[in-house]
């Protein structure tokens, strides 16, 4: 049984056709923003399309998975959820999600920003791949946390610090997520976890 209390949360589809984003947002692009740094965004998005992948769907579920660097395209319901939990670190810019082939634009979707960088790797007890000067994380079979350094952060959703495109949330946020029935998260045991 797990007792941890954090889990790596991924924006995944539940089922192969489940609707997904393609590419990066364009004014990210030009404007050489990323959104999977655990960085606060210091401008103003307010031109930002996201386009669905050309591959038939048969449903679009809460969370599209959408690439590291466009952080997590998500809907107005699970952006709710966020606020009712109080994550006060997550910058949300508003988007529009484009199906270009059903010519329809999707309004209320957002992309989310995770602020925070936690540095609460164990790296005793994970079994990591790191480079050459082990200054970089190349390949994770398996994660350990200091849970400590977590609680000490005070944040219950956040980025790795040595690895920022994972995300590290609460169980409570997990749970809420799943009591109501937003689809498009896959919670992972840190142990559990390769990459």
């Amino acid at each position: 049984m797990n007792n941890t209390p954090y889990w790596i949360m991924l924006p995944s589809r539940e089922k192969d056709s489940d609707a997904y984003i393609s590419g990066i947002a364009e004014e990210l692009i030009i404007n050489s923003i990323r959104l999977d740094t655990g960085k606060y965004v210091n401008y103003s998005l307010i031109n930002t399309y996201l386009n669905l992948g050309d591959t038939p769907y048969e449903r679009i579920i809460d969370v599209l998975e959408s690439g590291g660097a466009n952080g997590i395209a998500l809907n107005k319901k699970t952006k709710g959820i966020f606020e009712k939990l109080e994550l006060n670190n997550i910058q949300y810019f508003d988007t529009k999600v484009i199906d270009k082939k059903k010519e329809i634009s999707l309004d209320e979707w957002y992309l989310a920003n995770i602020i925070g960088l936690v540095d609460c790797i164990d790296y005793e007890n994970s079994e990591l791949v790191l480079s050459d000067d082990k200054s970089r994380i190349e390949f994770i079979d398996s994660l350990s946390f200091h849970n400590q350094k977590i609680i000490d952060s005070k944040l219950e959703i956040f980025r790795l610090d040595n690895f920022s495109p994972i995300i590290i949330t609460s169980d409570r946020v997990r749970k809420e997520i799943i009591s109501n029935n937003i689809i498009g998260f896959e919670f992972i045991l840190p142990e559990d976890f390769d990459l």
